[in-house]
């Protein structure tokens, strides 16, 4: 495949944009999310490259509704955390070290967890006996920079389930006919 096969296939992906967020209310493990018990205060989404650009696009909005939203694409967790700190481990091939070593370090912790990924050893981390917790399933099939879309809807979806932005999953049409 040449280059100029390979930028019209990146188009056609990007081109999906609006339509990944119009369906992205519908992934599979959103209707499972609840509120916690105590409301969300600070968000925390663990990713690298694409997996993590979510969370940079969603900490203004975040901020705006009053919770911080920090992106860590560093392998374990900050001190800051408490329990009402929602942790989101974002890795679309759920392969990601740095996000699985985040993951394992939030083993046991109080948070609300959660991950947001295609499969792979994070998916089996979230779905595991020993501590499970619960997990949105990206489509699988797209390149990891593609899946903007499913990601930003997922983790704009999970914010307002969890009650940390509530409304922002009904702004999703929107963004998408921008």
């Amino acid at each position: 495949m040449g280059p100029e096969a390979g930028l019209a296939i990146m188009l056609d992906h990007v081109r999906a944009l609006p339509a990944q967020l119009e369906g992205a209310a519908r992934l599979p493990g959103l209707e499972r999310l609840r509120p916690p018990a105590q409301p969300v205060r600070d968000v925390l989404v663990c990713g690298m490259g694409g997996s993590a650009i979510a969370g940079d696009l969603l900490a203004p909005v975040a901020e705006r509704a009053g919770v911080r939203l920090a992106v860590r694409r560093e392998p374990g967790l900050p001190g800051w955390l408490d329990e009402r700190t929602l942790l989101v481990f974002s890795s679309y091939s759920g392969r990601s070290d740095e996000t699985l070593a985040a993951a394992r370090a939030a083993a046991g912790r109080p948070n609300p967890r959660l991950a947001i990924t295609t499969g792979g050893p994070l998916g089996e981390l979230a779905d595991g006996r020993a501590d499970p917790f619960p997990r949105i399933s990206l489509p699988p099939g797209l390149p990891p920079r593609a899946a903007l879309g499913p990601s930003l809807g997922a983790l704009a979806c999970a914010l307002d389930r969890f009650g940390a932005v509530p409304g922002l999953a009904a702004e999703l049409p929107a963004a998408a006919a921008t």
